[in-house]
């Protein structure tokens, strides 16, 4: 019996040396996406610099009114536009790690979320090597990839708590549950309506077995929508301009209202069926099938021998498929994120329930083989509007090249006083937030610095003729004057500044 229980303890130190092997294998992997793209000015205005200046802001022990979404909106809090305390919670790092800090964060989530996975797995599997498959799946789902591609957003720390607070609430920890369910539902107030979801699809998951969890699970899911309907009714709105409301309902195709949207949703149901996979634009017909390709590959056929874990994405579903936006219903960018953690509790809890140790590690293995060759298929085309190739594939020589020199640009800018006021393109923006002023180019109000790439990357909001003819009115602009004009990166000084700084490396 000892000699059984001692090689079942080596069994877990061997798995748990190798699962950290495979997490330094992905950090790899992302950092190579993530950072990558931030030092090759491939991060922007909206959403990193966003983020970064408020997180600057909450560091410094104030609020942050977001001055980059200037001339469309006056200053507002930024939590009225999502209320997100996860910035404000990782605001500190920014002292240590400065303008990288949400994408490091951003990174040791998804990792911190696999693991998450691996532990789920080890304390249900009855095949040892199960938990590692499962991991290395999670690992290689494409909403990862996508949403470490464009910046960063606290959905995507949201989404990897998910494993943890489904890992503790088995394991009937309510301390560490109720942890894992508030780090999710601080990170944006639609994460409440999320776990609302998650709650129920627990409460379906444990009722034949255990009452009193399946009990439990419906207490985080009424708390999870009274988050959410006391967010999106009364806390934001209080927090924005007077007038305004929540800038995030845009579901035309419902109904113009969150009332009219739940009334179509229940006298309508063959037409909000239809919508899940049409397009209301012929042209970009293949954008929601392509999605739904993708999941199937994924090991989201799953989801329907597992329905509670369908059941957990409903409100996910609707959000992507039925927005305004067509930005949102294809593989791009952080829209995706929540499907990863969801398929893979999903794919392999049905894994872990097939006959036979040698079968369950064959299927997992080649679900996984799947996933990631779907993954990198993924890199090279994909319907989704506005996909950047040379953002997302880490495989290609064309990812780690600009078209100009970033490390003069970076020392370059970096000589510019951190008590400066800013205006920059939106590429330049997530590098030069770490300050009280930043706007994003074309407004101005009279910076000290405007900081521009000549070339016209990156010209958001602007399109690349009315950026050109802006940079030519700057140019004989009286209040400023040109500094700096070298390896496509142009900057102006204001005349009335007094500092001098010496931009020559």
């Amino acid at each position: 019996m000892n000699l059984e229980k001692g090689t079942m303890i080596d069994l877990q130190k061997k798995n748990k040396r190798i699962a950290f092997i495979v997490m330094a294998f992905f950090a790899a992997i992302y950092c190579s996406i993530s950072l990558v793209n931030n030092y090759l000015f491939r991060t922007y205005a909206l959403d990193l610099g966003l983020h970064i200046h408020a997180a600057y802001d909450y560091a410094h022990f104030r609020a942050n009114y977001s001055m980059l979404l200037q001339p469309i909106y006056a200053p507002r809090n930024q939590l009225s536009d999502h209320f997100d305390l996860m910035v404000m919670l990782l605001s500190p790092l920014t002292w240590v790690f400065g303008q990288a800090t949400l994408l490091l964060a951003q990174i040791g989530s998804i990792l911190f979320g696999g693991y998450g996975i691996y532990k789920y797995f080890s304390s249900k599997a009855r095949n040892s090597s199960l938990p590692l498959v499962a991991m290395f799946h999670f690992y290689s789902v494409w909403g990862i990839y996508s949403a470490l591609s464009f910046d960063y957003h606290s959905s995507v720390i949201a989404a990897m708590m998910l494993p943890w607070f489904i890992y503790y609430f088995d394991k009937k920890n309510i301390p560490g549950s109720v942890l894992f369910f508030i780090l999710i539902m601080i990170s944006k107030e639609v994460m409440g309506l999320w776990l609302f979801f998650i709650g129920i699809g627990l409460c379906i998951h444990h009722f034949k077995t255990n009452r009193k969890l399946a009990l439990r699970a419906l207490y985080f899911s009424g708390a999870g929508m009274v988050y959410f309907l006391s967010m999106i009714s009364y806390i934001i709105p209080s927090l924005a301009p007077q007038g305004s409301t929540y800038m995030h309902f845009a579901f035309d195709a419902l109904g113009d209202t969150p009332g009219l949207a739940f009334k179509t949703v229940i006298t309508s149901p063959m037409y909000v069926l239809r919508l899940l996979f049409e397009s209301p634009m012929p042209d970009l017909f293949a954008i929601k099938p392509e999605l739904h390709v993708y999941i199937v590959l994924s090991g989201g056929f799953a989801l329907f021998l597992r329905p509670q874990f369908l059941v957990m994405l409903i409100s996910i579903y609707a959000q992507k498929l039925f927005h305004n936006d067509p930005i949102k219903w294809g593989l791009n960018y952080h829209y995706c994120i929540e499907f990863v953690p969801v398929l893979s509790m999903a794919l392999f809890s049905w894994i872990n329930d097939l006959e036979g140790s040698r079968r369950q590690k064959l299927v997992g293995i080649t679900v996984t083989v799947i996933t990631f060759a779907a993954t990198i298929t993924s890199f090279y085309h994909r319907y989704s509007i506005y996909y950047s190739e040379a953002e997302s594939s880490f495989l290609d020589m064309e990812h780690y090249r600009q078209s100009f020199d970033p490390a003069i640009v970076h020392q370059t800018i970096g000589k510019i006083p951190a008590d400066a006021s800013v205006s920059a393109g939106p590429s330049l923006v997530p590098h030069l937030a770490l300050r009280d002023t930043i706007y994003c180019f074309p407004y101005t109000k009279n910076t000290d610095f405007i900081v521009l790439f000549s070339n016209g990357n990156s010209t958001f909001p602007l399109d690349q003729k009315s950026f050109f003819r802006s940079l030519e009115a700057l140019k004989r602009d009286s209040v400023y004057s040109v500094v700096y004009n070298r390896n496509q990166l142009i900057i102006f000084q204001n005349k009335k500044y007094k500092k001098k700084v010496d931009f020559d490396l």
